[in-house]
């Protein structure tokens, strides 16, 4: 008795398991794979996506398993049509109760539509439940009114269900979000007073066909509660014996240490092309960059001049610029110019144009 009241509860979980992951499949594919394949944005919320579309999957799964024991007495068109009902109200309320519990704007969050994702996957998910062979329920008395009856009250009761489930599943999930934020307030270094974190990069091309200016913006933290937008440091990049004709920058990130990998196409002189590389690391926590030997403290300077030569040697010059306001490639260019003079052979740099990441 007890080993089949064990394999009941595993082939419970086994079915709901796989129901689950068939709704998170397609939701998968129906959210994710249109801009990965039209390479637009919305690949950086994929983890935020991942994990609230397990919650949805799961309240699925379970809905999709147990709709047999409410539903199995009604037509088979009479199913599809309650659990395509099922899924769009499914999907609607869990979005909603994310929002609103956790005050997550969710629609705008993301740029694909996370709600017509959990609507495919939920529907198609029920639908394929019903087809599925279902365990039977005699009714004794297979009388009209015992039948209405009964239909009527395992209707409500998977209605219940149905708008129960996902708030109860949103509650859950608030609550564990604050547990975590609380852990993170009291362990995580990015709630130190003074720590950075980097958000993004400006690159800004120029006319002088030998230099190319990026910028690191992101966010120093005033107090636990408080951030502050600032631009964390910015570079300039000067071949003066060779042209750049092309760039690839490389971001690696390691709790409070993140490294920007750059790497230029560059002709010289000769036309022959040669690819040059170099690493700057940061660390957001002393607000210090190191190069190869050397290590800058940004509280001296935020405003760094780099030379590459015809023999791959690099040359790094601080300047004793300190500037965190977020700045435009036009301010910082003209900050530039006003301590490049000297430093390199063209002069001064003209913007052509620019990108932010």
């Amino acid at each position: 008795m007890q080993n089949s009241l064990k394999e009941r509860k595993a082939k419970i979980t086994l079915n709901i398991f796989y129901l689950s992951l068939l709704s998170q499949s397609v939701a998968f594919a129906v959210a994710m794979l249109p801009p990965i394949m039209e390479n637009l944005g919305g690949k950086e919320n994929i983890n935020a996506f991942m994990i609230l579309s397990i919650v949805h999957s799961i309240g699925i799964g379970i809905i999709g398993f147990y709709q047999r024991r409410f539903l199995h007495i009604q037509r088979f068109w009479v199913r599809v049509i309650i659990l395509l009902f099922a899924g769009i109200m499914y999907a609607f309320i869990w979005t909603y109760a994310i929002e609103f519990l956790l005050l997550i704007p969710v629609f705008e969050a993301f740029s694909y539509s996370i709600l017509h994702a959990w609507i495919i996957s939920g529907t198609l998910t029920l639908v394929i439940s019903t087809l599925r062979p279902r365990t039977v329920d005699l009714i004794e008395q297979p009388d009209k009114q015992v039948l209405k009856y009964v239909r009527r009250k395992r209707n409500l009761t998977f209605a219940g269900i149905l708008f129960l489930l996902p708030a109860g599943f949103a509650i859950v999930f608030l609550i564990i979000g604050y547990l975590v934020l609380i852990y993170e307030v009291l362990f995580s270094w990015k709630y130190i007073e003074g720590a950075m974190t980097t958000s993004g990069s400006t690159y800004c091309i120029l006319y002088n066909n030998n230099s190319w200016v990026t910028s690191i913006v992101g966010h120093k933290r005033i107090s636990v509660g408080e951030l502050r937008e600032i631009s964390i440091y910015h570079t300039v990049i000067v071949c003066p014996d060779g042209e750049i004709l092309s760039a690839k920058d490389s971001y690696f990130s390691d709790g409070p240490v993140t490294i920007k990998g750059f790497e230029r196409l560059i002709r010289f002189d000769s036309k022959t092309e040669r690819r040059h590389s170099l690493s700057v690391e940061l660390n957001l926590l002393d607000s210090t960059l190191k190069s190869g030997d050397s290590i800058f403290h940004l509280a001296s300077g935020n405003f760094f001049l780099i030379t590459l030569d015809s023999m791959f040697g690099t040359s790094i010059t601080q300047f004793p610029i300190v500037n965190y306001e977020v700045l435009d490639c036009a301010t910082i260019i003209e900050q530039f110019n006003k301590v490049l003079e000297g430093h390199i052979a063209e002069h001064p740099l003209v913007l052509r144009y620019y990108w932010k990441l």
